[in-house]
């Protein structure tokens, strides 16, 4: 499963609060009189009515009024993945994470780098991510997962996915699936079938016990 990264969790109805407050503030100031954090509330909702432009001129007016740079360069990074500008989203993350390394901003590249088939880089990327958690690094263990499937390097992968396993808690039980679907896509593609029929049958039983 992919898992993009996103920070969108602003209702709805506060675009028309932000609205009443555009209009109290001055005509003539071109960003409408917004504080930064307003600016970014209203680039979300945009963003979510899927009105990218709109979106990065507001994401571009908080900068302007002093909002936190590098959350602002992840979520423009975001709008042009769905815009399909990967040169211009490529940007994006890398400034976020030359101005504030995290997790997140590392394994939004790492998809970026995946889609585009380099996985060298989408390698290093995510090993960037799994670097800065290591209390929670098994949530990105997935897209190193993936990032593994794509190499093709069968044996190899096998043991790096058997410690993503064992690195997933053992309550995560949709993450423990996950992780044994990809060691099951492995072994199908190896041709081991002593494996693959072990693999399947821990599945059953995880799903079973659900």
């Amino acid at each position: 499963m992919k898992k993009w990264t996103t920070f969108l969790t602003l209702p709805i109805c506060l675009l028309l609060l932000v609205s009443c407050v555009a209009l109290e503030n001055g005509a003539n100031d071109p960003s409408g009189g917004l504080t930064a954090e307003q600016h970014v509330k209203f680039a979300e909702l945009y963003e979510m009515s899927s009105e990218y432009e709109e979106a990065i001129r507001e994401y571009k007016y908080a900068l302007e009024e002093g909002a936190k740079e590098a959350p602002i360069y992840f979520a423009l990074g975001n709008i042009n993945i769905k815009r399909g500008m990967m040169k211009s989203a490529e940007f994006n993350f890398l400034s976020a994470i030359h101005l504030s390394p995290r997790m997140e901003y590392y394994n939004n590249l790492a998809w970026l780098y995946l889609d585009a088939g380099d996985t060298e880089k989408a390698s290093l990327a995510i090993k960037g991510a799994l670097d800065l958690s290591p209390n929670i690094r098994y949530v990105y263990f997935d897209t190193l997962g993936a990032v593994l499937l794509s190499t093709l390097s069968i044996r190899n992968n096998s043991e790096t996915f058997t410690m993503i396993l064992e690195n997933k808690p053992h309550y995560d039980t949709e993450a423990r699936l996950e992780t044994l679907e990809h060691l099951l896509r492995l072994y199908i593609l190896d041709g081991d079938i002593e494996m693959e029929d072990m693999i399947r049958d821990t599945i059953n039983a995880i799903q079973w016990s659900r």
